[in-house]
């Protein structure tokens, strides 16, 4: 059970980097645009700290530029 989800992690982050830079940056733009939206609430400690989790996760399998995870996360904030 335990090798089967790790496969599968790897899997997951093995196709993430098989997408074209353009489709990572739609991506985590729209998982920004969704955690803002319908999970961020300001008067929510909760919910921030897991929207900030959530993304810091999204980007970091997407393996995005630095900068474009700064402006991301501008417009998550």
């Amino acid at each position: 059970m335990v090798a089967d989800k790790s496969h599968q992690q790897v899997s997951a982050m093995r196709s993430t980097t098989s997408l074209e830079p353009a489709t990572r940056f739609a991506l985590a733009d729209l998982i920004t645009s969704v955690l803002r939206l319908d999970f961020w609430d300001d008067a929510e400690p909760s919910s921030i700290f897991f929207s900030k989790v959530a993304f810091e996760i999204a980007v970091t399998h997407l393996q995005l530029p630095e900068k474009v995870v700064r402006t991301l996360k501008t417009h998550l904030e």
